[in-house]
């Protein structure tokens, strides 16, 4: 399952050039975001309109304002279970059926569950727009939770998770949120456990449809070439539809790591060594948000970044190392993954660290900056460029309670970034001494290495 969250936590900017001050001044600041409406329905559902006649196309978007952070005690893998099975039968067709008549209009319903959020969508032409919202509608409206379907869907999720240690470099990203959140949702997989998979009933994915999938709770896109009568069908369609709202989800307390430690998964006959390094990172309505994306971009978010230049090219440590600033609708993470030889891994971590304190010590240059601020700038158009991109922004907006000028400002607002900003926001918001390091290797070639480094856990990871 891909989380789109991040891919839109990424590409927020817009295009500028390399000085501050053509932020301001220049042709970008005159940009007009494509007119888009929004309306509440009785039942709380929010639509979102963004027309383009342009293309004889039309997009339908649900966005569920849920995902796995709502994961309940002992059901981990119960949202994304969830969502998946709405792409399945419904009460009135099978889910061959259902397959079948999305096929015959060139259509099909994609699922992504994330962190914080659901969605679904599906676009056809234009012609088939009617019968695209019938499918749609009832997928989302009218599951059927077959057992028979569910079971089939249990053994695909259970075959997945046997499979996490095939990509040590993905599994090595489930440890670090493992450690890095603790007791918290985010710490978990989205697919859940095994144990926890293998529990699942037809009336926990009923109960939490129920509780979730209401419209107070939702935010619905219609993009493309779509008339007003078009919009009255959806309106009359989805007006039958009935729920609570939902209460905000409340956040545990954190639990700080053990300082100056390394906890070391090991696994026998592993080739390279793995290594994150995370600390606690911040909430999406942090105002420091824009300014510690900035500072991530410098630190390892970019090719030309200072991690990857010293511990890549100048040092030959890794053939890739990044860092990575994720805010959420809980407090996020700030990680730095890479990998290496299992005979340098001790020097990888020692070289990283010297970095990351360097760089919150002496803070970022204005060459620097004026640099992240160019390359942030030149990726805003993925983030408004097209109607779907555009209604997925719009609802990551509502979704993280963030107003609609983040976008409508984003170039003067980049430009008005200062470099005092941005080292107050690395002071406050990254702290060496908190990072906790994790590592997937070998115990046997890479331990001594790491215990001159400082105490080191040592978990055994169990084979598949």
């Amino acid at each position: 399952m891909k989380n789109f969250v991040l891919l839109f936590l990424f590409v927020l900017a817009a295009c500028a050039h390399s000085k501050t001050d053509d932020f301001a001044n220049g042709p970008q600041a005159t940009f007009q975001m494509r007119p888009y409406e929004e309306m509440a329905l009785p039942n709380g559902l929010r639509l979102l309109l963004i027309r383009d006649q342009s293309l004889p196309r039309i997009g339908l978007d649900l966005m569920v304002m849920t995902g796995s952070i709502n994961d309940p005690t002992g059901k981990l893998g119960l949202a994304a279970f969830t969502g998946e099975m709405i792409d399945n039968a419904t009460q009135k067709r099978s889910a061959l059926k259902m397959a079948d008549e999305f096929g015959q209009i060139a259509s099909g319903l994609s699922v992504s569950v994330g962190s914080d959020s659901t969605l679904f969508s599906a676009s056809t032409i234009a012609n088939e727009k009617n019968k695209l919202l019938e499918l749609f509608s009832e997928s989302v409206l009218r599951p059927a939770f077959d057992p028979k379907e569910i079971n089939r869907e249990r053994a695909q999720v259970l075959a997945k998770i046997a499979k996490r240690q095939d990509n040590p470099s993905h599994y090595a990203d489930l440890l670090i949120n493992q450690e890095t959140y603790g007791p918290h949702p985010y710490a978990h997989p989205s697919e859940g456990e095994p144990d926890t998979v293998k529990s699942l009933r037809r009336e926990d994915l009923a109960n939490y449809f129920h509780k979730y999938y209401t419209p107070p709770n939702c935010i619905l896109s219609i993009t493309g070439a779509f008339d007003d009568a078009f919009v009255d069908r959806v309106k009359m369609i989805f007006l039958s539809w009935h729920g609570p709202a939902v209460e905000s989800y409340v956040g545990l307390p954190f639990k700080p790591f053990a300082p100056d430690s390394i906890k070391l998964f090991t696994k026998p006959e592993l080739k390279q060594a793995q290594i994150r390094l995370a600390e606690r990172g911040i909430k999406r309505t942090d105002p420091d948000y824009l300014p510690l994306k900035l500072a991530n971009l410098i630190l390892g978010g970019d090719f030309v970044s200072r991690l990857n230049m010293k511990v890549r090219d100048e040092l030959g440590l890794t053939y890739s190392i990044h860092s990575s600033s994720e805010a959420r609708l809980d407090f996020g993470a700030f990680e730095i993954s890479t990998f290496s030889r299992n005979e340098k891994v001790g020097q990888t971590v020692t070289e990283t660290q010297k970095v990351i304190r360097e760089f919150v010590d002496k803070g970022v240059t204005s060459a620097e900056l004026d640099a992240a601020k160019a390359l942030l700038a030149g990726q805003f158009p993925a983030a408004v460029e097209t109607t779907d991109s555009l209604a997925n922004t719009l609802a990551l907006l509502r979704l993280y309670h963030v107003d609609d000028d983040y976008v409508r400002s984003f170039i003067p607002n980049l430009g008005a970034v200062t470099l005092d900003q941005v080292n107050a926001a690395i002071k406050n918001h990254i702290h060496p001494e908190d990072f906790r390091v994790v590592v997937f290797a070998d115990e046997t070639k890479v331990a001594d290495q790491l215990k001159a480094i400082s105490k080191v856990e040592i978990e055994k990871v169990k084979s598949n």
